[in-house]
């Protein structure tokens, strides 16, 4: 006999949802507890901190009715242009369909993040490091 039950990677592609939002499933009490404007604010003074002559702009959006991928509703994102590691990234901010909090920075996406989680988006994305004070 053949075991027909669905690969972990199947059932993530049928459920139309990601490993964050199983694993927020998972760990509820994971909270991050940084509003939208707070995480702003903390990735454009890391920016600003590590880098010159770039620009940003930013602008909130509603997506699709179905959504536009992981988002749902407003999503609130900020180009950022002439950055040394790439041309242009973008940090967008919303709320997935279950209404958790999702911040993705270029290719990396985290749910409800506080600063230890934008720390390490910052460092992937951009290289850039929190100083030790």
């Amino acid at each position: 006999m053949h075991d027909i039950s669905p690969t972990l990677g199947e059932r993530f592609q049928s459920d139309k949802r990601s490993i964050l939002e199983i694993e927020f499933e998972l760990f509820p009490d994971r909270q991050g507890g940084m509003t939208t404007q707070e995480i702003q604010q903390y990735v454009d003074a890391a920016i600003t901190a590590n880098f010159e002559n770039f620009t940003s702009e930013s602008d909130e959006m509603m997506t699709s009715e179905g959504g536009d991928g992981r988002f749902l509703g407003k999503v609130y994102a900020t180009r950022y242009a002439g950055l040394p590691v790439a041309s242009y990234i973008f940090l967008a901010i919303g709320e997935t369909e279950k209404k958790v909090q999702i911040v993705k920075l270029g290719n990396i996406e985290c749910l409800q993040p506080g600063e230890s989680d934008l720390d390490m988006l910052l460092e992937k994305e951009l290289g850039v490091k929190k100083s030790e004070s």
